[in-house]
């Protein structure tokens, strides 16, 4: 008997040790690594993540059963354990919740309760059942359908009435209430395709008519010929599977060639003519025709610094954090594309991390000019079957490189030579719900437990960061100048307290006047950005001086005078901009503070 370590999707901190008996019995307790396993826990199953071989010894207590292996194929790492182990630990998160977080989101299969009628409920009818319980809308349904789905099934079972009439059926025996778990909300998807037998292929080469050495060549039609439309889609499928270099051609082609032509394939193959398989089709994450970059003739004396300092430290595969101090336009991203190089010639992988998509979706256009098919991404902007297309191309060893945001950082990959954070000081590295981790201190913890490089890139480092650049916790790498020597642009702080002598006007700083009024006179363009929505930031009564507040959230709402509404920007709280003040009752209030409209 294999006693198996399995962390189940629930919020316990602990992981349990089930069995396999020979119903889910496996060559060892490896082959079960990765995989989702159904187990009974207390009174329901719950889906599990097998993690190997159990540490628990002989033991006094009854083990349970698995009760299924929910996968043929692992979707995660064993080399992967280490790192969702010390996740949970260092945040208190439950480790099987870790691994579900880390995996595909339409990999989530869930465990529910449904209803169902019994053989001697399927005799009944409806009207055999008292007045009070026949006249429910979902008992009517019951014995219409027979069950019900799981979201029915819930909604009976938490409402309080409902569930006494379900457990007067339950106990008379006509209903049941049994625990089933739901599909996964996303698979593999796949194509029919079609090709000729490797005989047939053989006598169409050099033939002047392939047809006709089809029909003297196939034993299946020695006694008769092929009928007009089997040549013609023969013919059809010989043509594309040439222009194919000898692949087989999806249904799909042959559809838009010889719309008729699917049924005779079908009893091509049957004969044994030609041969059919389902291929499996990766869902492509790049929608539009991206731009090329091309890989620069010379780099900058900064850039060939760094480059020659990170490349060293791929080759020697050990763990070193580089903070990379880069100004605006200092040519970080042909660093990274360099030292990437590096690591996939060292036949290592590499994984990107940026702190939200739209940076993604224009970092990979450089890594897809420079490495084309090895490229994989890996974010919520994807739709479920392109991320799990995505996971599962890394997982095969399909893509060396990753790129995504932080949720990247749990991509399976092996055999890791790089890791680089772009825009490392983004707030963004952190999520905020659920598992709240940082994708940035993930991935040094990652690097640290592959033995890869790391770099941390950022025009304005982190404080954390920048004291451990200083401290020589990490090696500091400086680029001061920008590709070409262009020039950065001077920043310029105003203080608005003062107006140098000079009584301001309106909205706007005098300095800012005259700069928006330069950039006109020179016909050029500006841009004014505000984080403030509305027109005031809040309201006060001008007799009694109280806010106007949020009932639920305590903050002050926002004037919106385009929609005239009073909003309140944390819960969408709402009055109309026609109150009277809550205190006094006044109708004398002022808006104070200005927004975006205010600015228009």
């Amino acid at each position: 008997m294999m006693l198996l370590e399995v962390a189940v999707t629930a919020p316990v901190r602990q992981t349990y040790t089930y069995s396999a008996d020979e119903d889910n019995l496996l060559d060892s307790e490896l082959d079960y690594v990765g995989k989702r396993v159904l187990v009974p826990f207390g009174r329901r199953p719950l889906i599990g993540y097998a993690l190997g071989k159990s540490r628990l010894g002989e033991s006094e207590f009854q083990i349970k059963p698995i009760l299924k292996i929910m996968d043929e194929v692992p979707y995660f790492q064993a080399e992967q354990i280490s790192f969702f182990r010390w996740v949970a630990d260092y945040y208190h998160y439950p480790l099987g919740l870790v691994i579900k977080t880390a995996l595909p989101g339409g990999l989530t299969a869930r465990t529910s309760k449904t209803i169902s009628l019994t053989e001697k409920g399927s005799k009944l009818t409806v009207e055999d059942l008292p007045q009070n319980i026949a006249a429910k809308s979902w008992v009517v349904k019951l014995f219409s359908k027979g069950s019900l789905g799981s979201s029915e099934s819930s909604l009976v079972i938490s409402a309080k009435e409902e569930r006494a009439d379900l457990d007067n059926l339950i106990t008379r025996g006509i209903a049941s209430q049994r625990n089933t778990v739901e599909k996964d909300r996303v698979k593999a998807k796949s194509e029919l395709c079609f090709g000729l037998t490797e005989e047939l292929k053989a006598s169409a080469e050099g033939a002047a008519d392939p047809i006709e050495e089809f029909e003297k060549k196939c034993s299946p039609y020695e006694d008769r010929k092929l009928s007009r439309g089997e040549k013609k889609i023969l013919k059809i499928l010989l043509e594309l599977q040439q222009d194919r270099s000898g692949e087989m051609v999806p249904r799909k082609e042959l559809r838009e060639r010889y719309p008729y032509g699917e049924r005779l394939l079908n009893q091509l193959a049957c004969d044994g003519v030609v041969k059919k398989y389902n291929r499996r089709v990766y869902r492509s994450p790049f929608g539009e025709l991206l731009p090329h970059y091309p890989k620069p003739d010379v780099l900058s004396a900064e850039q060939k610094n760094v480059v020659s300092v990170v490349c060293q430290s791929i080759r020697s595969q050990c763990y070193e954090p580089f903070l990379l101090h880069g100004v605006t336009g200092s040519g970080k991203t042909e660093v990274y594309l360099q030292a990437a190089e590096e690591a996939v010639a060292s036949n290592r992988n590499v994984l990107v991390l940026v702190p939200e998509i739209a940076l993604a979706t224009q970092i990979e256009a450089h890594f897809i000019s420079r490495f084309k098919g090895k490229v994989a991404l890996l974010h919520s902007g994807l739709s479920a079957g392109e991320r799990f297309d995505e996971w599962w191309r890394i997982l095969n060893g399909e893509a060396a490189i990753v790129i995504g945001a932080r949720s990247a950082v749990f991509a399976p990959l092996l055999n890791i030579g790089l890791i680089v954070v772009d825009e490392e000081h983004d707030s963004s590295y952190k999520q905020d719900d659920g598992l709240r981790y940082n994708g940035r201190d993930l991935a040094l913890v990652r690097a640290k437990s592959t033995g890869c490089t790391v770099i941390l890139g950022s025009a304005t480092p982190s404080i954390v960061s920048h004291y451990h650049g200083r401290t020589s916790k990490y090696q500091l790498l400086s680029m001061t100048r920008r590709i070409g020597e262009r020039k950065l642009p001077e920043p310029c702080i105003v203080d608005l307290k003062t107006t140098s002598g000079k009584k301001g006007s309106g909205l706007f700083h005098p300095v800012l006047q005259k700069g928006l009024q330069e950039t006109f006179d020179n016909s050029n363009q500006s841009i004014l950005l505000l984080n403030r929505r509305g027109f005031a930031t809040s309201v006060i009564c001008r007799d009694c001086g109280t806010v106007v507040e949020c009932n639920h959230c305590k903050v002050s709402l926002n004037r919106h005078r385009q929609k005239n509404l009073l909003l309140c920007h944390y819960c969408g709280y709402s009055l109309t901009g026609s109150v009277t003040c809550q205190t006094c009752g006044s109708d004398n209030l002022q808006p104070i503070g200005f927004g975006t409209e205010r600015v228009e």
